[in-house]
């Protein structure tokens, strides 16, 4: 079981970044289909591919070689730029291990019991008692404890044998689902705009909004 699963916003945050990355992974395809002009078929190549990095590779070949002028290759491939740059922040957020932490001013870190083992086993309220195991580099105590600076849920990241960590909220999370619907708005109108034989490439604008249909009122029975 993971820590973060004591907090359900921050679980719901993860399963709509994973669904709004699977529609945007699906609108490339769908752009792959169109600059092949069969529908089908460009789906089917895409998700052929297991790798994402070969299939946005393959997606950003078939769309830049359609641009005859300059400064629309240089747009379309800094969309694609950002793409991936989206991708990587996404799998740091969806398949990273979370550890709920204090970060102290000396640049120290501690961490809650591990859930499963002692005060947290099957409190969740208890993630913010003050049980840490010590700072990398020796035990905590009272007297030798820095002033803490924050402390939560975090992600570790490493980096050359150095390890960082990484704090996350439900904003963290809705920021990037935001980045991820509009990216997936951009190839979309990008798509459109190359079937159509449209260019300049179109800017990414307001994805239109939903309009509820106005609801009829029932007249009141006599």
């Amino acid at each position: 079981m993971s820590p973060l699963e004591y907090d359900p916003e921050l679980i719901a945050g993860i399963g709509l970044i994973t669904a709004r990355w699977a529609a945007l992974e699906r609108q490339l395809a769908e752009l792959l289909g169109t600059v092949m002009k069969a529908k089908t078929a460009g789906p089917n190549s895409y998700y052929a591919i297991g790798n994402f990095t070969q299939r946005i590779d393959l997606v950003q070949a078939a769309v830049v070689s359609t641009l005859t002028n300059a400064k629309h290759r240089k747009i379309t491939t800094a969309l694609f730029t950002k793409i991936r740059r989206i991708w990587k922040t996404r799998n740091y957020l969806v398949h990273s291990h979370y550890v709920y932490i204090a970060q102290y001013e000396d640049g120290t870190h501690s961490g809650l019991i591990a859930v499963g083992k002692g005060p947290l086993k099957g409190k969740p309220l208890s993630l913010r008692a003050k049980a840490f195991i010590g700072p990398v580099g020796g035990p905590m105590t009272e007297l030798t404890k820095p002033r803490l600076i924050q402390e939560g849920f975090a992600y570790s990241k490493r980096d050359n044998g150095r390890v960082t960590y990484h704090f996350v909220n439900k904003g963290t999370f809705a920021n990037h689902a935001e980045q991820l619907r509009k990216r997936g708005w951009q190839v979309t109108l990008l798509a459109r705009a190359i079937d159509v034989g449209r260019t300049p490439i179109p800017k990414a604008k307001p994805e239109p909004s939903r309009k509820k249909s106005p609801s009829r009122s029932r007249p009141h029975p006599q």
